[in-house]
């Protein structure tokens, strides 16, 4: 343990540069080639971005389908003329910049040495490196889900500025993945609970994220001439999660043609309104299998493995063959670890800060849950889980450490 804590720096080092290596690596055998839709859309609103100046799939037709936080960090890179690969290792960039704010957000909750640890964590999580390579949103999430908590975290009385900038961090994480203001309920009523000098700046919180937030509604308004929250895909991702077909694991491949068929004539606003409609009146009409499917779900969120298929061919896999087996014995040992993290407070009582790290980690599972759950959509997250095992890991070593000396005596 006294060794890790005195090459701490050495090893944050070399975990960066062999994160960058790995990703580059897996980003420049991707290519340019997207492999998933999502991906394909992603950069599709980017492009029409940067060249077109509209916020639309097909170049023409303004969209709101889409969260736009992501597409818009895209476009500024494609405006200068970076290809896929090139917007690849954009992503990485912020991949690492995360590892960078993880090891502050441990020597702030624990120690230099929990700081190392996270890094060797982060480098035993696969799955976070590949990911880091694929144009899709969780990674920049990750970012800015890390950053809006830093700032708002490292002092007891946060200066203006931080304050600031913590609520532009969160507005633009809402902007990219709107799901996460369940996310920043909880961090709010923490900081309330916690930091009483928050309560003065809690307007100067706001303040950015209403502005970033309310310009993308005024967008809205003034396109759709109607008021929604940020996207119109709620209201389909709701129904794929509750309707008579829906399954724990069923997600996008859930039957829902014959809603489509009848929303196919309606605009984007009126169709999600439907949808959401439509999945509310199917949980209201058969509370019982609403319950247990969303128990099922709440399960699942958990998982290491899932089904999901391509947009082209629904009964192929999006996700590689070898992901399951290292999900299976990366994810639930470190769940494991949080779980034991939890058995022990009795003996080993959690910080107010880890007390804020348990509770967003386990609170956006039930909300999730009433969508769906997918392994992509909860990676943002398990950036906490690796913090509070790097506690729970020092913890360990420190026991260990002990025990030796005294068998030395």
């Amino acid at each position: 343990m006294n060794w890790i804590t005195r090459n701490s720096a050495s090893i944050l080092f070399a975990g960066l540069i062999l994160s960058f290596l790995c990703g580059s690596v897996v980003a420049i055998h991707a290519g340019p080639l997207l492999r998933y839709p999502d991906e394909r859309e992603w950069t599709a609103l980017a492009a029409n971005l940067a060249t077109k100046h509209v916020y639309a799939l097909d170049g023409i037709h303004p969209t709101a389908f889409r969260p736009p936080g992501f597409p818009f960090l895209l476009s500024l890179w494609v405006a200068v003329g970076i290809g896929n690969v090139g917007l690849r290792f954009v992503n990485l960039g912020i991949f690492l910049l995360s590892e960078v704010l993880l090891v502050l957000l441990a020597h702030k909750l624990f120690s230099k040495c929990a700081g190392a640890i996270s890094v060797l964590l982060v480098l035993a999580y696969p799955v976070l490196v590949y990911s880091a390579t694929l144009l899709l949103p969780q990674t920049f999430g990750a970012m800015l889900l890390l950053l809006g908590i830093w700032l708002m975290i490292r002092d007891e009385n946060p200066s203006m500025r931080n304050v600031l900038l913590g609520g532009l961090a969160w507005g633009l994480l809402i902007l990219a993945i709107p799901t996460f203001l369940f996310i920043l309920c909880w961090f709010v009523l923490w900081l309330l609970w916690k930091r009483h000098s928050f309560r003065k700046k809690v307007f100067l919180f706001a303040l950015p994220m209403i502005l970033v937030l309310g310009v993308w509604t005024a967008r809205n308004y003034a396109v759709f001439h109607s008021l929604f929250f940020v996207a119109t895909n709620s209201g389909i991702n709701l129904l794929q999660g509750n309707s008579e077909n829906s399954s724990m694991d069923s997600d996008t491949l859930t039957d829902i043609s014959k809603y489509t068929h009848v929303a196919s004539g309606m605009s984007e606003v009126e169709s999600d309104r439907f949808y959401r409609a439509a999945a509310l009146a199917w949980t209201k009409e058969h509370p019982g299998a609403a319950a247990r499917l969303y128990a099922a779900k709440l399960v699942e969120y958990f998982s290491f493995t899932e089904r999901t298929a391509t947009q082209n061919v629904a009964t192929e896999l999006e996700q590689p063959h070898w992901r399951t087996p290292i999900m299976l014995f990366t994810y639930e040992p470190l769940l494991l670890l949080l779980l034991c993290r939890i058995a022990i407070a009795r003996k080993y009582p959690l910080s107010e800060l880890e007390v804020l790290f348990v509770g967003l980690y386990f609170v956006n599972a039930p909300f999730a849950a009433m969508f769906y759950s997918r392994i992509r959509y909860r990676l943002p997250m398990d950036w906490i889980l690796l913090l509070l095992d790097a506690g729970m890991i020092q913890i360990i070593l420190s026991r260990l450490s002990s025990r030796r000396t005294v068998a030395q005596i």
